[in-house]
């Protein structure tokens, strides 16, 4: 479902449109791709309003990007028994390709959700991987400090150049770009960095090392000086 023009999540429309045939909803939050998070009272007031036997399938792959304490919290799942949280060691942890994660649910569902578990879906290496990046406080937090500091400096050095990204919660940033979206991306290719273009969209930049911002910075000042 489409996300508002500020980028906000519709929950009114979703919750609108669950009825007696709708099973589960699924939605992320921190959002792939504009980083926008949904406030805790939104989301809780979203849950209440449900029909009582649909699931709501919450995936939280970015959550540890959010410096906000109320996004980590749990307590939801004690207010909301038919909640299932989805978390994923490849983003803030680094573990990108070794395909290991969670869930978090109530006991019920989570015995349903073993019973359709691929024999061997997580390989050992990825499960001593994560078990060891769990004891790894300081190296998550030092990761995390890295991402949100280049997230902030990105953002700015973007508006400066005359453009604006909707404020993120992630490891990226969303320029809302429509047609001009393809145009953005190939001025960037040209100087060295490749974006994740929606068509007819926008773009989704990740935030990256200072060489790779700087390159960013430049194709989005010869992105707004060729569009003048």
């Amino acid at each position: 479902m489409p996300l508002t023009p500020s980028g906000e999540h519709d929950l009114s429309s979703f919750a609108a449109k669950a009825g007696t045939r709708t099973r589960i909803v699924i939605l992320c939050s921190l959002h792939n791709p504009t980083g926008r998070r949904i406030p805790r009272t939104a989301l809780a007031a979203f849950l209440g309003s449900l029909p009582p036997h649909v699931v709501t399938v919450l995936d939280q792959a970015y959550v540890e990007f959010d410096e906000h304490e109320e996004t980590h919290d749990l307590d939801l799942l004690r207010a909301a028994p038919r909640l299932v949280l989805l978390r994923r060691f490849s983003k803030a942890y680094g573990l990108a390709g070794l395909r290991a994660g969670y869930a978090l649910a109530a006991p019920d569902l989570a015995g349903l959700a073993r019973k359709t578990l691929l024999p061997f879906s997580v390989t050992r290496t990825a499960e001593h991987a994560a078990e060891v990046s769990l004891e790894e406080h300081g190296q998550l937090a030092a990761r995390l400090d890295t991402v949100r500091r280049g997230r902030s400096l990105l953002s700015a050095g973007l508006r400066a150049e005359g453009l604006d990204p909707l404020p993120s919660y992630g490891n990226f940033l969303w320029l809302a770009l429509g047609a001009a979206t393809e145009r953005f991306a190939q001025v960037a290719l040209a100087a060295g960095v490749r974006v994740r273009a929606y068509p007819g969209a926008g773009v989704r930049i990740t935030v990256g090392g200072d060489e790779a911002h700087r390159r960013v910075l430049g194709a989005a000042r010869l992105f707004r000086t060729a569009g003048t």
